[in-house]
């Protein structure tokens, strides 16, 4: 939805923009609606925020006890073996625990982020340059 609000607004301002066929009031709502697309954009992610970092908590809280009963096996072998079965659940453990770790608590990454700031900022330059361009006559 905000992909294609940023587009039909970039398709109707700049080619205005370029021909000098904008008024002072469209330009600053033009403005306004760039301004407002990365609320838009992130807004919707944040419930979707909250349940990754609860199932990151959830996982991580139960593979803890599992490592502390893996753990407290070697410690109880009085003669310092390990058995076969317990390496294997502590490999098995670990790569989960990886594996959780690598939920990302955001739906993305910083570089989609960023690419998209650089978008709307870009866009929303050349709108306020046309806006000082018609309020001081430049």
């Amino acid at each position: 939805m905000t992909g294609a609000e940023l587009a039909i607004v970039a398709f109707i301002v700049i080619p205005n923009i370029a021909v000098g066929l904008s008024s002072l009031p469209l330009l600053a709502f033009f403005a306004v609606l760039f301004l407002m697309a990365p609320i838009l954009f992130l807004l919707p992610l944040l419930p979707m925020r909250k349940r990754l970092q609860q199932a990151k908590r959830e996982l991580m809280g139960e593979i803890g006890p599992r490592y502390t009963r893996a753990f407290e096996r070697i410690r109880a072998n009085p003669d310092g073996r390990i058995d076969q079965n317990v390496v294997n659940e502590l490999t098995a453990l670990d790569k989960i625990q990886r594996d959780v770790q690598q939920i990302r608590t955001w739906p993305f990454d910083a570089g989609v982020v960023i690419r998209l700031s650089a978008i709307v900022l870009s866009v929303t330059a050349i709108v306020l340059a046309r806006i000082v361009q018609r309020v001081f006559g430049v």
